[in-house]
């Protein structure tokens, strides 16, 4: 009689587009255990999933997170797993406070940013702060993607340092995973941004920046969804950029999009740890980027795969000075082995295989 193996369980709001899905999306699929099972648990329906999923994955088929609360409670007392482990900040609180009575479970959250440099982007921060200081202190380990995640839960939401960890984000391929790194250079300037459409990711200031290169022949592509594209189109209309900038859905061909362009402009006011970076360097192609809260800064060296700007002045200055070609000499084949050394697959899942291994001794 085959014995079964003890659970660890993922939790995801769906595996709709989004930094969070992905990368968690992934580590539940190639991350393995001795003696463990892994599954993913998904709130929402397998009909809106883009990334790709193992076999043990349950999709409640749920719109909101409370409908599903009694479904994964139902879930969790049948099959009694060791671990959980939640993302997003609105999930990660429902399962704090679950783990006051489920003391036999160990459960682990990764926050998805800079809580406290995202307050600008969202509403209820002051409810959310509360349950945050009252409640992430149940967690046994918080996963923290970039250090300035780590010192903001520190220093603003009094939280032990002894439950932090640091794990970066892995690179993650999509399928057109063998590119090539010699590219041909268009006449124009190929600019892309690949993120969200909301108002923290900057597009509104990248876009005034443009404006004022109008000497320069660009195309500027953005990739991406979200609520703040008409914002973004009244500013292109009336700094008549239109005919300049293409937009795209996202897409699984975002490598080959990635690795046409010349320059990545990050325009975010806050970040995570932005997977569209890695993605970018993954193909050598440079990133001009604001020093801003998050993880940029660990991923970014200053003339080596790209720019790290403190204001527009710099940012303005840095793209005049590529688009002039002024002592500027990217080498796409080292920027992208530079980041395969530091957030290549193996390495990322070996730090959650340790994390996972030390707390299940």
């Amino acid at each position: 009689m085959k014995l079964k193996k003890n659970k660890i369980l993922f939790v995801l709001p769906d595996l709709k587009w989004g930094g969070t899905q992905k990368i968690v999306s992934f580590i539940s699929s190639k991350l393995a255990i001795k003696d463990y099972e892994i599954t993913l648990m998904v709130i929402g329906f397998k009909k809106d999933a883009v990334f790709n999923f193992n076999t043990n994955t349950i999709f409640l088929n749920k719109t909101r997170l409370l409908f599903s609360i009694p479904s994964i409670l139902k879930y969790v007392f049948k099959n009694k797993p060791k671990v959980i482990f939640s993302s997003f900040t609105h999930i990660n609180i429902i399962f704090a406070f679950i783990s006051i009575f489920l003391r036999d479970i160990k459960f682990i959250c990764r926050e998805s940013s800079v809580i406290t440099s995202m307050k600008t982007y969202t509403t209820n921060s002051k409810i959310q702060d509360y349950l945050i200081k009252l409640l992430y202190p149940n967690f046994i380990k918080i996963i923290c993607q970039s250090e300035d995640m780590k010192s903001d839960l520190i220093k603003n939401y009094n939280i032990s340092s002894k439950k932090l960890v640091v794990i970066n984000n892995p690179v993650v391929y999509f399928s057109n995973s063998n590119f090539n790194l010699n590219v041909k250079i268009n006449k124009s300037i190929n600019l892309i941004t690949v993120g969200r459409l909301s108002p923290e990711k900057g597009y509104l200031r990248i876009i005034e920046n443009l404006s004022q290169l109008k000497k320069f022949n660009f195309i500027y592509k953005i990739v991406g969804q979200g609520h703040h594209k008409s914002e973004i189109n009244k500013l292109l209309e009336s700094k008549k950029l239109l005919d300049k900038v293409v937009f795209l859905e996202q897409t699984n061909e975002i490598l080959y999009h990635l690795k046409k362009s010349d320059l990545f402009l990050q325009g975010s006011y806050v970040e995570g740890f932005p997977n569209a970076v890695l993605d970018s360097c993954i193909v050598g192609t440079p990133v001009l980027a604001y020093n801003v809260p998050g993880g940029t800064k660990e991923i970014i060296k200053h003339g080596f795969n790209g720019f790290l700007v403190k204001n527009d002045n710099e940012f303005r200055k840095n793209l005049n000075d590529f688009f002039e070609k002024k002592n500027i000499n990217f080498d796409r084949k080292k920027i992208s082995l530079d980041i395969r050394k530091r957030f290549g697959q193996k390495i990322i899942l070996d730090s959650y295989r340790t994390l996972f291994e030390n707390l299940l001794i």
